[in-house]
């Protein structure tokens, strides 16, 4: 139920052009001389850029991750990985 969640939120036109631009603009943050492996396959920023905007099979699921992603982030739940979990700040437990 979930995944098919993901692909309805991304078979809405508007909004799929929306998650398109936030993506590409979030991809543009990465050094351009990184390169990513899916498979096993190896991709640039501009690759996966291109992806995104084609909409095929790779650009989807750099979407789908990328909406994970800051959904988590929102929520606070990615967060929790950090060891004080309560403050959710990995610095006042150090000090």
């Amino acid at each position: 139920m979930k995944n098919r969640a993901k692909k309805d939120i991304l078979s809405n036109k508007k909004t799929r052009e929306q998650v398109q631009k936030l993506v590409v603009a979030r991809l543009s943050t990465i050094p351009r001389d990184l390169e990513i492996a899916i498979g096993n396959e190896q991709y640039t920023i501009s690759d996966l850029q291109r992806f995104v905007m084609e909409n095929n099979d790779i650009g989807k699921q750099v979407m789908e991750l990328q909406m994970e992603y800051l959904k988590r982030m929102a929520s606070g739940e990615i967060y929790k990985m950090w060891p004080d979990e309560q403050n959710n700040s990995y610095y006042s437990s150090q000090s």
